[in-house]
């Protein structure tokens, strides 16, 4: 390569830093060589607090490196010749020898293996520069040889060797410098192959020192062989250890720096499979991912741990390079990754790619953004699959050719059934997918996300689910049927919940159930006022009508259905209210047009039929409170009644009459009061202790309950009795005059009342 350039520079914009770097006595203007341009910018990449300075290279002509020292300025008089006649031109060729290019041979001149070519001035120079003011140090040498070069350049173009396979030219880059080829990383440390360098002659001159230099050169460069790999501000080769000699290690000392340079390498490098594991080949851009991914992962997780130790040792700028590179891999990976992961999630079920399905899914936690992308691409995919499905299975069938639901729409309760027998199949499915799509990650938090996807997932299947209900619902049907379709909903709404709570999936089920109840009431209202339209006049034996019959009928298949259900206690209060309410205000219009005594024995028939039939459920106990309430009010009109007919056919009205109103002297002298009337009262009360229901009333023969029919009878009795007692005392007083009262009522109404009972 053929270089045209100038030495010195205009020194403006370096003068600001003159003072501190060279450790000059007073302020310079002017030109600057490169050499000292070089010096500047890497004084200011010193860390801070450094003392470090270069103030032994000003005046110096020769520059900063060996040729500075005076033992080593004699020139051969054939090349001062050669360099007065180069600078007569206006401008002359720098030309680096194109014998250590990429196309030169490695059998001429000097072999490789006596010349030292990763250090310059000894191990602190850990890599070369193409800068380098050492490169100036060839030129008078390069430019006398330099016909020499081209004409060895004719020679070179046969047999020149390949690059290795080893160098990936993603990372490595080609870079000539005045000994041939070298390879320079992203990071900047150096890769060298014997094949493609060659000395100069500047090194051939240093290969000459005297034995006793060397030997001092090289007990300075095993106390600095560490600095082989330091950080990019000590790579020029511009310090103070240059100007003591050039490092001429043997074999074995050149063996320990490739050692050092391969493990160093290996530890900090990845290799050309890993990079193609990462980013992938030009020639298959889109290869299926394998394990090797998370290999090479793993060992740019190991390198960034590394950098940590060599921050700690003093490396700090080239840990940090090394770190960011590596990080620029990871990222690379990580973002083909996910790509790869965004487009095959949705096959998590495969077998063949579970396994990397999963560690890409483990490695992408870290990255929540990247993760929670494919976990919405996951749930859009899979809801679409799953409203396909339901579609399919609703129109077309299932899985080993079934019958398709819609078939048996004919049907409410069937058809709801399916439906939500096929939804509580299909959502555990996808529960389990999406759990092993993520089986590999920590599920500290992942359980809010993983309820949301699975809503989410659920999602699509609510608006077909919804249609058809609500279709089902508006058509009408019988209310037992409509109660069986309610308990469907609410019990796969629990199940379903249970898996995929939350969500539209739930408000769905939540909105159908209570449409469902609320269709339910109205068809049961309605079917109970249709029987109800046409007020029966009651039986002659008072009982209840057909119609009541049949709506208690009702009312027992709804409370027996409703007991088994899971809201139960609500359903069975408004089941109840919904069927008692319309009925007893039936009943009661239609006892209205009864006399007294056949209302009373007729609410009470009615009454006892609803009692009977609420008291086999349970919460039913304050209906059966209103209840009973209700028949103790009509069975004392019909005590009241009975008693009235007892006092009657007892002939006890005049005597009770006098009872009451008792105030002319004694009973013996009032009419209706002599000891012969009273003998034939008790005759009838005899009668009456023999016989007890000969004087009932025929309506309390037609009571449906043995219980209230001995209540009335009950109480009709305890009025008589309640006389009877009155009239005993009265006769047994001395004040009323009667001659032996024991013969005119001689039972006590203790006696008389063990004779009723």
């Amino acid at each position: 390569m053929l270089v045209i350039s100038s030495r010195f520079t205009d020194s403006k914009k370096y003068e600001e830093d003159f003072m501190k770097c060279f450790k000059l006595a007073e302020p310079r203007q002017g030109e600057i060589c490169n050499a000292c341009v070089l010096l500047v910018k890497r004084w200011k990449k010193l860390p801070a607090g450094s003392d470090r300075n270069w103030k032994h290279v000003v005046d110096a002509r020769a520059g900063p490196g060996m040729k500075s020292m005076s033992k080593f300025k004699s020139k051969n008089k054939k090349i001062d010749d050669s360099v007065e006649k180069l600078k007569k031109k206006k401008h002359f060729e720098r030309a680096f020898s194109p014998a250590l290019s990429d196309k030169s041979e490695g059998n001429e001149d000097v072999e490789m293996a006596e010349v030292d070519f990763l250090c310059e001035d000894g191990p602190s120079g850990g890599s070369s520069r193409t800068a380098s003011p050492r490169d100036s140090d060839c030129e008078e040498n390069v430019a006398v040889k330099s016909r020499r070069h081209k004409g060895q350049a004719k020679r070179r173009d046969v047999g020149i060797p390949e690059v290795s396979d080893f160098i990936c030219p993603d990372y490595w880059k080609r870079e000539i410098i005045c000994c041939g080829t070298i390879f320079r990383g992203m990071c900047g440390e150096i890769m060298v192959d014997n094949r493609f360098l060659k000395p100069c002659s500047a090194r051939l001159h240093k290969c000459k020192l005297p034995s006793s230099e060397v030997k001092a050169e090289a007990e300075i460069g095993e106390t600095n062989v560490t600095k082989l790999f330091s950080d990019s501000s000590s790579d020029s080769g511009y310090d103070e250890s240059s100007n003591q000699g050039t490092i001429i290690g043997d074999s074995a000392f050149k063996k320990e720096q490739q050692q050092i340079t391969s493990a160093f390498l290996n530890s900090f490098q990845l290799t050309p499979d890993e990079l193609v594991a990462l980013h992938g080949n030009k020639q298959k851009r889109d290869a299926p991912l394998t394990n090797e991914i998370f290999s090479a992962l793993d060992h740019i997780q190991k390198i960034h741990s590394d950098c940590k130790i060599l921050m700690q040792s003093g490396h700090q700028t080239l840990a940090l390079d090394i770190m960011e590179q590596m990080t620029l891999h990871q990222e690379g990976a990580l973002e083909r990754l996910y790509r790869w992961t965004q487009h095959h999630c949705r096959n998590v079920e495969n077998p063949d790619l579970t396994e990397i399905i999963t560690q890409a899914m483990a490695r992408l936690q870290e990255r929540q953004l990247l993760f929670k992308y494919i976990i919405d691409e996951y749930c859009i995919a899979r809801r679409s699959v799953l409203v396909g499905e339901f579609i399919n299975a609703l129109t077309r069938g299932g899985p080993g050719n079934p019958a398709p639901i819609e078939l048996r729409a004919h049907d409410p309760q069937i058809y709801v059934t399916d439906m939500l027998v096929w939804l509580n199949k299909a959502i555990p499915i996808e529960k389990q997918n999406l759990h092993l799509l993520v089986k590999l990650c920590d599920k500290t938090d992942l359980d809010e996300q993983l309820s949301e996807a699975l809503s989410s997932i659920c999602e699509g299947v609510c608006q077909p689910l919804k249609i058809r209900v609500e279709k089902i619902l508006s058509v009408s049907s019988p209310a037992s049927v409509l109660y069986a379709a309610t308990n469907l909903i609410r019990y796969y709404k629990k199940c379903i919940c249970k898996i995929a709570g939350g969500g539209v999936l739930e408000a769905t089920l939540v909105e159908l159930q209570e449409r469902s109840e609320q269709t339910f009431l109205t068809s049961l209202q309605q079917q109970v006022n249709n029987m109800l339209v046409r007020v029966e006049a009651p039986p002659r034996d008072l009982s209840p009508t057909p119609a009541i019959n049949h709506l208690l009928a009702i009312l027992r298949d709804m409370l027996s259905t409703a007991s088994m259900s899971e809201g139960r206690e609500s359903d069975m209060g408004k089941i109840a209210q919904c069927i008692m309410e319309p009925l007893l205000r039936a009943v009661n219009e239609q006892a209205s047009r009864l006399p007294p005594t056949d209302m009373a024995v007729y609410m009470l028939n009615c009454m006892y039929a609803m009692y009977t039939c609420l008291s086999l459920y349970e919460f039913m106990d304050e209906r059966i409170e209103r209840l009973q309430a209700q028949s103790d009010a009509q069975i004392d009109t019909l005590t009241s009644e009975q008693a009235s007919s007892l006092v009657a056919n007892l002939s006890l009205g005049p005597i009770y009459t006098i009872l009451q109103d008792h105030t002319q002297g004694p009973l013996s002298g009032i009419p209706g009061m002599e000891p012969t009337n009273l003998k034939n009262f008790l005759a009838k009360l005899d009668y009456l202790a023999a016989s007890p229901d000969s004087v009932l009333l025929p309506q309390i023969n037609l009571l449906s309950s043995s219980k209230h029919k001995k209540a009335v009878q009950k109480r009709a009795f305890d009025v008589l009795l309640a006389i009877y007692k009155q009239l005993y005392e009265g006769v047994h007083n001395p004040a009323n005059m009667y001659e032996n009262p024991d013969s005119i009522l001689n039972k006590t109404p203790d006696e008389f009342m063990k004779m009723l009972n």
